[in-house]
């Protein structure tokens, strides 16, 4: 259903969590100004920007470092 989608925009929402996500289509994930305290496996092929700024992150899971597409994190006021 969401097979063609590019970009996911979950910012200002108040969201504590992020399910577990698998998209091969999605390249840029935005959930900037959430409460994120930890993130679930990520897997996502196409993924190139991942915008997590203002959220409560406090460490950082390994899958990140998989991603092989990833050209920009944003981690910033976490």
């Amino acid at each position: 259903m969401l097979d063609n989608l590019k970009v996911l925009d979950i910012s200002n929402n108040k969201l504590t969590s992020l399910p577990e996500m698998v998209n091969h289509s999605i390249c840029e994930l935005r959930a900037s100004g959430n409460q994120i305290q930890t993130l679930p496996n990520i897997e996502m092929d196409n993924l190139e920007n991942l915008d997590l700024k203002s959220n409560k992150i406090l460490e950082l899971p390994a899958c990140l470092g998989g991603l092989a597409k990833i050209r920009k994190i944003v981690l910033d006021d976490n």
